[in-house]
C-alpha cells in the first residue's frame, strides 16, 4: 500500500502540522517520528539551525537497536513547555498554533541531560547538546571550558554519562547555532517543515 494512495503530500502535511504534536498525539507515535525524521537528515550549512535531507544512507535512526537505547529515550523540548522569565521567543507559545509542542521543537536525548537542561536558557541546552552531537573526543574534553565563560555550573556526573553518549548527529543542526543565537519562530517552522518532508520521504520508500 503506497503512501500517496492514502494522502497527498500537502494534504498529509497540513493534517501533520495540526495534529502531530506532544501531548496531544501518542508518545511513541511522536518519538517513532522523531527517529523516521533524523533518517538521513543533515544539517543545512547554509541556514544555521536547519535540517535538509541528505542522500540515501547516510544516517539510519529507525532500528530496533535505536528504539531501545537510553541514548535515545526521551523526548526534549528545545524550548520548553513552560517558558520561565519569558527568554524564548513568545510566539512559540502562541495557543492558536503550540509551535512549542511541534516535532520542530522536539528532540531526543537521554534523560540524564533531559533532567539537567530542562528550563534552562538555550545557550546553557546548547552547551549539553554539544556533549552530545560532537564526534571528536579532544573537542569534548574542551567543552568544561565554555562552562565558565558562560556563567554555566555543570553537573559532572551527567557530563560523564554524556561523554559516551552515542546516536548523537540529530542534534548538529542545533550546536551549529552556537550559544548567542535565538531559538525562534522561523527556524521551528524551518524545521518542521524538513522533518515532515523527511518523514513522508522515508515512508514512502519503506511502504513501497
Amino acid at each position: 500500500l503506497r503512501l500517496k494512495s492514502i494522502f497527498n503530500k500537502e494534504d498529509w502535511k497540513r493534517k501533520a502540522y495540526e495534529n502531530l504534536k506532544y501531548k496531544q498525539s501518542n508518545r511513541d507515535l511522536i518519538r517513532f517520528s522523531l527517529l523516521v525524521a533524523f533518517t538521513d537528515t543533515i544539517p543545512d550549512k547554509e541556514r544555521v539551525g536547519h535540517l535538509k535531507l541528505s542522500k540515501d544512507g547516510v544516517v539510519d535512526y529507525l532500528t530496533y537497536s535505536n528504539w531501545l537505547s537510553d541514548n535515545l529515550k526521551t523526548i526534549e523540548h528545545i524550548a520548553p513547555q513552560k517558558n520561565t522569565n519569558n527568554i524564548y521567543d513568545e510566539g512559540l507559545y502562541d495557543p492558536s498554533t503550540n509551535l512549542f509542542q511541534s516535532l520542530g521543537n522536539l528532540t531526543l536525548l537521554p534523560q540524564d541531560i533531559n533532567t539537567v537542561v530542562s528550563n534552562n536558557s538555550f545557550a546553557s541546552k546548547v552547551f549539553y547538546y554539544r556533549y552530545v552531537a560532537e564526534k571528536d573526543p579532544d573537542k569534548i574534553n574542551t567543552l568544561e571550558s565554555d562552562a565558565k565563560v558562560l556563567g554555566i555550573r555543570p553537573n559532572k556526573e551527567t557530563i560523564d554519562s554524556l561523554k559516551e553518549c552515542k546516536y548523537g548527529s540529530h542534534m548538529e543542526s542545533i550546536c551549529d547555532m552556537g550559544y548567542h543565537k535565538e531559538w525562534n519562530v522561523e527556524i521551528v517552522k524551518s524545521r518542521e517543515e524538513t522533518m515532515l518532508d523527511a518523514i513522508w520521504t522515508n515512508l514512502q520508500k519503506w511502504l513501497y
